[in-house]
């Protein structure tokens, strides 16, 4: 998406097959071809209105594709010279209220490139609801949900309190999933393996706004005066202590009673003495590595997880 331009232009540079053939197009006597054999911009809007000249009016608009092609052109300027005025890059603009259609565009239009669904999870019917009940606060967490990425770069919203999309998945997935050796993976492998066990349409949101208040308490924790040696250990931090919590296993993501699990969580973390309860939990985890922090290699790996989870649950 072309929010995300910055990221995947790290990750697909000019060794990627597709920005080769780009670059070589504008390299040779057929970039005026470029308009008809590149995607170009795509931009979906909610709303267009012209306005006088040229100028049109969008709302509630998003550049999905065109990244890849902006990027090969800038690496591609110098070889271009005063050739670089014949380049044409054409943009369509799809206008609909439909988020189903929306996230069918994107698929279609990134038929170019190698897309994550994870980078396509903003703009479901969930990622919706799940922002609103963010704004709602009924848990009075304060957090505020960034579903796409960049919204919030010129309102006046504390850094510290949005929750990312990646943000969310690592928290949901530490805490309520029992994954915290998956949670560190970079969003796109996360996704890959918890794809199926998130974002689900008959999920309750409270627990999703709970997991992030208690990822967002431990940081808080860590930046004032919880040791910086448990770090390593905050998403296993995060499991070990809805263990302590509830005593247990708690419910399903899908069941009515983790509602008021959720809720019984942010209360007590919004408490004075929630940095000692995140010391003690992250002391259990270490005696049961055997009195020392689990090495990284350790932590990475389901055998540990499970380990911590019978300790957690014999206590």
């Amino acid at each position: 998406m072309g929010s995300r331009c910055g990221d995947r232009r790290r990750s697909e540079g000019e060794e990627n097959d597709v920005n080769q053939q780009i670059i070589e197009t504008l390299g040779s006597p057929q970039r005026a071809l470029l308009p008809v054999l590149n995607n170009g911009v795509t931009v979906v809007a909610r709303s267009y209105a012209p306005k006088p000249g040229d100028a049109v009016s969008l709302t509630g608009y998003q550049v999905v594709n065109g990244c890849q092609t902006s990027h090969c052109i800038y690496l591609a300027q110098e070889s271009l010279g005063d050739a670089a005025d014949s380049v044409y890059v054409p943009i369509r603009l799809v206008v609909t209220d439909g988020e189903d259609v929306a996230t069918r565009i994107i698929r279609a239009t990134n038929s170019q490139t190698a897309v994550n669904d994870s980078d396509l999870v903003a703009l479901t019917k969930f990622q919706k609801r799940l922002e609103d009940f963010y704004l709602q606060d009924q848990l009075g967490a304060g957090l505020t949900y960034e579903r796409r990425a960049g919204q919030f770069y010129y309102r006046d919203v504390t850094r510290t309190r949005i929750v990312t999309i990646s943000e969310q998945m690592r928290a949901v997935a530490a805490t309520f999933l029992d994954l915290p050796h998956l949670a560190a993976r970079y969003p796109q492998h996360l996704y890959a393996e918890v794809g199926d066990s998130i974002f689900d349409d008959d999920h309750r949101l409270a627990p999703y706004v709970a997991s992030a208040f208690a990822a967002y308490r431990l940081e808080t924790a860590f930046r004032t005066s919880l040791e910086a040696e448990y770090k390593p250990i905050r998403y296993h931090i995060l499991m070990a202590y809805k263990y302590e919590l509830f005593e247990g296993r708690s419910a399903r993501l899908n069941e009515h009673s983790i509602d008021k699990r959720s809720q019984q969580m942010v209360d007590l973390l919004r408490q004075a003495d929630y940095v000692s309860a995140f010391r003690s939990t992250a002391q259990r985890i270490v005696e049961a590595a055997g009195g020392q922090l689990p090495t990284a290699d350790r932590l990475k790996r389901p055998p540990f997880t499970q380990e911590l989870i019978s300790r957690l649950i014999r206590a």
